[in-house]
């Protein structure tokens, strides 16, 4: 509007981003595994990345960080060990080859028990010292509070150069890959060729903006937004929708029968690993189909109804059953009777 100029397409997501986690600037690609590698590209390419042993991870879709890093030309170097990595070891590796030190964020996965970390403060105060840039991969991107996932606003106000997270996990929005950060760098990136081949199209950058406005809410994203409306429920809540659920398929499914049981859902994709949310949960019993053949059959109906199987019993979770579905429900509980 004030110059008549082109304008750069993901200029309305940038400007959202940097509102909501204080970055300096920001750009989409299309998943966090774009983001990874194009961060590698562009700051350490043909030089020594530093990460930790119990940080060398992989996720699902084949998404392994030593194939990612080898890929974009950088040099890892593995610090510590699988469950105890002290500050000395990444300084220790720090060297004129030295490029960036990489903070992964375990997604999928927990390390209990004799454990040892390097928090992010002594990361980035390290890479200061060494005039070394610092990058975090949090993955999941959380971007309220969500414990035990770090927040990627914290991560910012610790000062990491550049941040890398999913645009779908946490934030709830379209498959997308997130970089935040430094201006400096993520022009860099910008500038970059492997840039253009990643980025996100317009379709993406919309629907990523209306999730994005979600958390610019006074109570944040809140039942405006699917995926943090079934995170907020609570048990009660979901006891009495088991509850009301059970009587309905009990008046209006025959031959089905229903149980409630004490159950959890659990968050996952790459999200809150180890953490489950109680429920509770609706058992599904056909007289003459068994749980294998019951829950085939609901995969296949139209609408599709996807259950899990639980002590040999179909169940249904009433988290993840939006308002105004219970009678598509029983409506296909109905054609299989």
């Amino acid at each position: 509007i004030q110059t008549g100029k082109r304008a750069r397409r993901n200029h309305g997501t940038e400007s959202l981003l940097v509102r909501l986690t204080g970055a300096e600037a920001a750009v989409v690609v299309n998943n966090n595994a774009a983001a990874t590698l194009l961060v590698l590209e562009v700051l350490c390419k043909g030089r020594e990345v530093v990460v930790s042993q119990g940080q060398v991870i992989e996720i699902g879709g084949s998404f392994r960080l030593p194939d990612c890093i080898e890929q974009s030309g950088a040099i890892m170097v593995r610090v510590g060990t699988t469950n105890r990595t002290h500050l000395r070891d990444y300084r220790d590796a720090i060297g004129e080859e030295t490029g960036l030190l990489l903070r992964v964020h375990p997604s999928n996965f927990q390390v209990v028990g004799f454990t040892k970390e390097v928090s992010l403060e002594e990361l980035v105060a390290l890479g200061r010292e060494h005039d070394v840039p610092v990058v975090d991969d949090l993955g999941a991107g959380a971007l309220v509070e969500c414990p035990p996932e770090p927040r990627i606003g914290d991560s910012m106000r610790l000062g990491v150069d550049l941040l890398t997270c999913s645009g779908d996990k946490l934030i709830g929005g379209p498959q997308s890959g997130i970089i935040l950060g430094k201006r400096e760098w993520i022009d860099r990136i910008r500038t970059n060729p492997l840039f253009r081949a990643l980025r996100v199209d317009k379709m993406t950058l919309v629907a990523m903006e209306a999730t994005l406005r979600l958390f610019l809410r006074p109570d944040g994203p809140g039942d405006a937004h699917p995926s943090w409306r079934m995170l907020r429920r609570t048990p009660e809540e979901l006891a009495g929708a088991a509850a009301n659920l059970a009587e309905l398929v009990r008046c209006d499914a025959e031959p089905f029968t229903t149980e409630l049981h004490p159950g959890f859902s659990q968050v996952g994709s790459g999200s809150l690993p180890g953490e489950s949310l109680p429920t509770t949960l609706v058992r599904l019993v056909h007289p003459s189909r068994g749980a294998s053949t019951l829950a085939r059959s609901l995969r296949h109906a139209d609408p599709p109804v996807y259950t899990r199987i639980v002590d040999d019993r179909v169940c249904l979770d009433p988290r993840t059953i939006q308002e105004g579905e219970e009678e598509m429900l029983l409506e296909v509980l109905r054609k299989l009777a």
